[in-house]
Order: C-alpha cells, then structure tokens, then sequence
C-alpha cells in the first residue's frame, strides 16, 4: 500500500466512523472547522507574507482553482461574475476512498469560503453536487453576496 493510499484510507475510515457514531451533521461540523483551519493555514502561508501578493476579488476564481488543484483536484472555472464563481471538479482531492462518507465535502467547502470571504469580505458556498455523494462531479456555487441562494455563509472576520 502507498503512503497516498494509506492516508486516504485513514481518512475514509476516521470520516465514515465519525459519521456512524457521532451521525452526519456533527461530523459535518467537526470537518467544517477543518476546512476552516486548513483555509486559514493556506491564507496565512500564501497571503498574509510580508511583500506577499494580496488577496483579490479579481484574481479569486483562479486562485480557488490552484488551490484545489494543488491538492489533488481538478476543478475548472464554468462561470464567473462579479458576485459568484461556479466551479466543477471531476477529482476528489480525497480520492475515490472517500466515496460514501459525505461530510468529508465540509473540509472542501469551508476551505473554499474562508478564502473566498478573505478575498471578498463574504461569501457563501454551496455544494450543488459532490463526488462523496455519489455525482459523477462536484458541483460548487460561491456567491459573493448576500442573495437567496442556499449555502453556508463566511465573512472575512471569521
């Protein structure tokens, strides 16, 4: 077995009996803080440098693209505007393990609209379809302002 294999495996396994025993939405929970750190990390390690590049709401489509692919996914921007990003990804950054435990999404979701917020001020994120739920993509709307659409909400400050 490889060392990607086995920590996806782990994580298959620590997700699945998370969601057995403590149910689906404290374990959504529990990964949305996660994801929340894991942006937070990623935030400070690439833009809150000294002499490092901003966060802007212009550049932030491609950005949340680089992200993701830099972890092992595959999205690519299906549209943009000035208030929401829909993005699509045919690999999860999780592998195919992951399969059948759907909250490990939240670590995908947070870590977007913690960015996202960072870049923008707010955001909400809003998992269409994903890969973990059994769609042959993921499928995620990040709205940049506050509208009626469904998802979770990240301000700047959080």
């Amino acid at each position: 077995m490889t060392k990607k294999r086995f920590l996806a495996n782990t994580l298959h396994h620590l997700t699945h009996t998370l969601e057995t025993v403590a149910g689906i939405e404290e374990a959504e929970a529990f990964l949305s803080t996660v994801g929340a750190e894991l942006g937070q990390d990623l935030y400070d390690e690439h833009f809150a440098q000294p002499g490092a590049e901003p966060l802007h709401p212009d550049t932030l489509p491609e950005m949340l693209v680089d992200v993701e692919t830099g972890i092992g996914a595959d999205f690519a921007i299906v549209e943009r505007s000035k208030n929401r990003i829909l993005l699509e990804n045919r690999t999860c950054p999780f592998g195919p393990e992951i399969n059948g435990t759907p909250s490990i999404c939240m670590v995908t979701a947070n870590l977007l609209g913690h960015l996202a917020s960072k870049s923008a001020g707010y955001a909400k994120v809003h998992l269409e379809q994903t890969i973990a739920r059994g769609h042959p993509m993921c499928r995620v709307n990040v709205s940049l302002d506050d509208n009626d659409t469904p998802g979770l909400e990240y301000f700047a400050d959080d």
